[in-house]
């Protein structure tokens, strides 16, 4: 199986509150922050435009969300950043995400404050770029961002800023995962698989990559089709481990497009091993 790196990124998207309060409007906390209080009908333009995201309407979605943002609503103006940031709406601009990931920020969004470092953490060049990069994941961390707990756990595993050191990058990636987020399922599945931090066991490998295919994360479902593929952690089955990988190897995952032709070369299906060899090689994003 084929070393993945640990070092995915994960943007924080929509996450609708569940306070339930009768009037939205800013005001200001203890510590003379700015903080925006939810209502009933905010909630409800918040689900409305994850609906439309989650069925890659972000044409419809953009518009309820930037009004909202421009009013002041923190979980919007994240949403507005990462349109920005990933061209969900067909504009990539990576510095008005910044703003409006700042302005999010502002009033101690985590996801936000997560997705700042997040930016940070992929321009670093240097030690002092991690460092800025970390203390905003200890930031958004502390207000309860699992995927921020997961980064921390990807310094200390890679070495950066921290000694390298599995078991505590191992605690992170505990923590993240029992709490249900994919990144951390994934990479504790990694440590499980490798035997770094923590004895080598298949079996829970192939636990954890599970829960996370389960929420839809890409690499943990490659990773989990090489273990049906490989009988490691669960009995050998090369079709289950076609079924999970090839809705990534469709959608252009090189290294998905890669291992199904190896599935179906063992399946002796020589026509279709030869058609994804090819998909993979004409992919212009494959990996070296």
């Amino acid at each position: 199986m084929k070393n993945l790196l640990v070092l995915a990124s994960l943007i924080v998207l929509i996450s609708c509150s569940s306070t339930k309060q009768e009037h939205a409007t800013n005001t200001k906390n203890s510590n003379s922050e700015t903080v925006y209080i939810y209502d009933q009908e905010t909630n409800k333009k918040l689900k409305q435009a994850e609906n439309f995201i989650n069925n890659d309407q972000y044409d419809k979605a953009f518009p309820i969300l930037f009004e909202l943002a421009k009013q002041g609503n923190p979980t919007a103006q994240n949403d507005i950043g990462a349109s920005y940031q990933y061209g969900f709406n067909g504009e990539t601009d990576e510095a008005k995400a910044i703003h409006w990931y700042t302005l999010a920020a502002k009033q101690n969004h985590a996801p936000s404050i997560h997705n700042l470092g997040l930016i940070a953490f992929n321009n670093a060049k240097n030690e002092h770029d991690y460092q800025k990069a970390l203390t905003l994941f200890e930031k958004a961390a502390k207000l309860g961002s699992y995927e921020a707990i997961n980064y921390i756990g990807i310094y200390y595993e890679n070495g950066i800023i921290f000694p390298q050191e599995s078991t505590k990058a191992l605690e992170k990636f505990k923590i993240a995962a029992e709490h249900g987020n994919a990144s951390g399922q994934f990479n504790l599945g990694q440590a499980y698989y490798y035997g770094k931090g923590v004895k080598q066991d298949y079996k829970k490998a192939f636990e954890w990559y599970t829960k996370s295919s389960e929420q839809n994360y890409a690499t943990a479902a490659i990773q989990l089709a090489s273990l049906y593929d490989e009988g490691k952690g669960t009995d050998k089955n090369t079709d289950k481990a076609i079924e999970l990988v090839k809705p990534y190897a469709e959608q252009g995952y090189d290294l998905a497009q890669y291992n199904i032709s190896l599935y179906y070369k063992d399946k002796n299906e020589l026509g279709k091993s030869i058609y994804w060899l090819d998909q993979y090689k004409k992919n212009p994003n494959k990996s070296d």
